[in-house]
């Protein structure tokens, strides 16, 4: 599993152009990192090349509050992944807030990132309404100090999923 990060819009366009490049033939899983912040003229743009990125079969995975025109990001169907946000964010932090964004986008999946509902909400309830309300989890996001876990789950049900990477993740979802 590989993520290339062009969390930066300058850093797109080359990202794009090096792909071929590139030796990812031993990733069952990769995904690129939309840039975070762009001008509204740019959105296009930037769709654009990351159209690139999903001719491949790669998912894609944006920040909500960089989407400005919501049919331009349609177009990647279910390889759109929207992740949760943080506190600094405007939109994307809870449940209510994701399911917006979730009715606009109805193929795209979630990127969870666990740090981010974590720094929402200490007590991890928002944890448990987001993941019972998108059981379409492709994606976890971990962090602790010095380490990084990210596991792909491709199949959103508990039975019977299939885990790709290193480590072994267990849900307890109650409800």
């Amino acid at each position: 599993m590989v993520e290339l990060s062009a969390l930066r819009e300058k850093e797109l366009a080359p990202l794009v152009n090096a792909l071929d490049s590139l030796d990812l033939q031993g990733y069952t899983y990769i995904s690129v990192r939309a840039p975070s912040k762009f001008e509204k003229e740019q959105e296009k743009e930037i769709v654009d090349l990351l159209g690139t990125v999903a001719s491949r079969g790669w998912r894609i995975v944006l920040h909500p509050d960089a989407i400005r025109d919501v049919v331009l990001w349609n177009s990647f169907g279910p390889l759109l992944l929207i992740e949760n946000m943080d506190k600094r964010n405007i939109c994307g932090r809870t449940e209510r807030e994701l399911s917006e964004i979730f009715a606009r986008l109805p193929e795209a999946g979630l990127c969870f990132d666990i740090g981010h509902c974590r720094q929402v909400d200490p007590t991890m309830n928002e944890a448990y309404l987001i993941l019972r309300a998108f059981g379409r989890l492709l994606f976890l996001y971990a962090r602790m100090p010095g380490f990084v876990l990210s596991v792909c789950i491709t199949k959103p049900s508990l039975a019977g999923r299939t885990v790709h990477g290193c480590g072994i993740i267990t849900w307890l979802i109650v409800g």
